[in-house]
């Protein structure tokens, strides 16, 4: 269970999320709002990547787990006022 939220806009405005592996008796989706304040389902397999605006849709899974595990890897990405190219 993950409650809906929003990330943190100074460290994780663009978010991803990456399936490694999973033993579920059921789907596990994450529930995602869109910019219209439609609520999305999305359900990942291992290897299937998910990008999505962290910090300004509100995100979560409100059901729990129905299996043994479910493996991911999180990636966040921020914007660097500083950075030099």
């Amino acid at each position: 269970l993950l409650q809906m939220h929003r990330d943190r806009p100074h460290t994780h405005i663009i978010s991803a999320i990456l399936n490694v592996e999973q033993r579920v008796d059921k789907d596990w989706p994450l529930a995602i709002e869109d910019h219209q304040c439609r609520l999305h389902q999305e359900n990942l397999e291992p290897g299937e990547l998910l990008l999505y605006e962290g910090a300004r849709l509100p995100h979560g899974r409100p059901s729990a787990l129905n299996g043994d595990y479910y493996a991911n890897i999180f990636i966040h990405f921020k914007f660097n006022l500083e950075a030099r190219f």
